[in-house]
């Protein structure tokens, strides 16, 4: 999720499953599979706008999360409620132009190709559904998942289809980043291990969101668990905690936007009414790394990490700490 893709680089609930008849978006197919040559093959299809609406109201679970402050920013309204949430966000979603989808098509056969040439695989995923949106329901975003949905919009659109290399390569990026998501979905080992280079563990059930916590959060749905954890030196202590997004301003008018104000906070697993900021815990930065600044979750922090191994790889920029990205080419090159 992000504010705009550059934000979704620089700055800084589970699973769904509906039945078919409601939503024809997931299908057993294998991403892991040799097409020509041998080749890794990624599995998508292209929604048209009734299955793209469709999917959107199947992740019942994500809208079920929400707080007040969420429905109120996603809303834009003080009053809103959960039902303008759907009813809103139904009406963002749109269908590929024929232009887009060969757009798009291209781009996943260059990366199949970059997955071949570097020796890369990814682990079993079912199919992407590839969908097109306004991005307005997720307040302004460059893209974003739910399973393995991804929700893009005309800035991805339009970098992935920029001239200029570094743009289009930013933009295959992006995607990188938002297939990670799906791939940590469709496989909970690969989750755990690369969860695990940043010192995070997963545990068997997600942690309850304190009070303090829930009246500013804010939903990500990139993030489907907060069952994830790390041990923290905060105030001279080391202390088990989770991650969250919260807003730290709350909704006041038409305009306001969760992006100028959240901030991914460190919450005790024990239970405490209580909440960390990153820079209170004197070794954050020594587990996270340092290569992205969208550290609001381990989820995005490894997507982010998880991409640039793939589009850059280890020499194509500039680590300060590459030792990260080592460790996930470690884990793609023995898959």
């Amino acid at each position: 999720m992000n504010g705009n893709a550059m934000k979704k680089r620089v700055v800084v609930i589970t699973a769904f499953v509906l039945a078919m008849a409601l939503c024809a978006c997931t299908v057993n197919v294998n991403v892991n599979f040799p097409g020509e040559e041998g080749k890794q093959k990624i599995a998508y299809h292209f929604a048209d706008r009734e299955e793209a609406v469709k999917c959107y109201l199947s992740n019942e679970e994500y809208f079920e999360g929400f707080s007040p402050c969420d429905i109120q920013y996603k809303t834009q309204n003080i009053n809103g409620t959960l039902e303008d949430v759907k009813e809103f966000g139904s009406s963002q979603m749109q269908e590929f132009t024929e232009e887009e989808k060969e757009i798009l098509s291209d781009l996943f056969a260059e990366m199949e190709e970059d997955l071949s040439k570097q020796g890369y695989v990814l682990p079993d995923m079912d199919e992407i559904t590839l969908i097109r949106s306004t991005q307005k329901e997720e307040s302004g975003s460059g893209a974003y998942t739910h399973g393995t949905q991804i929700y893009m919009g005309q800035y991805l659109m339009d970098i992935i289809s920029d001239d200029d290399e570094s743009t289009h390569l930013y933009g295959k990026s992006i995607m990188w980043h938002e297939i990670f998501h799906c791939l940590t979905r469709s496989n909970p080992d690969f989750r755990k291990e690369m969860y695990e280079i940043i010192g995070f563990t997963i545990g068997d059930e997600d942690f309850k969101i304190p009070p303090s916590v829930y009246e500013k959060f804010i939903s990500n749905p990139d993030v489907e668990h907060h069952n994830s954890y790390a041990s923290f030196n905060i105030d001279g202590e080391r202390k088990d905690c989770f991650m969250a997004l919260i807003a730290e301003k709350p909704f006041k008018e038409k305009g306001d936007s969760f992006f100028d104000c959240m901030a991914g906070v460190l919450v005790p697993t024990d239970g405490s009414d209580v909440y960390y900021h990153n820079t209170d815990a004197d070794n954050f930065f020594d587990l996270i790394g340092r290569n992205t600044g969208y550290v609001i979750d381990p989820e995005e922090c490894m997507a982010d990490n998880f991409s640039y191994a793939i589009t850059y790889g280890r020499d194509g920029m500039d680590y300060e700490t590459p030792e990260i990205i080592d460790a996930v080419i470690e884990k793609i090159k023995k898959l």
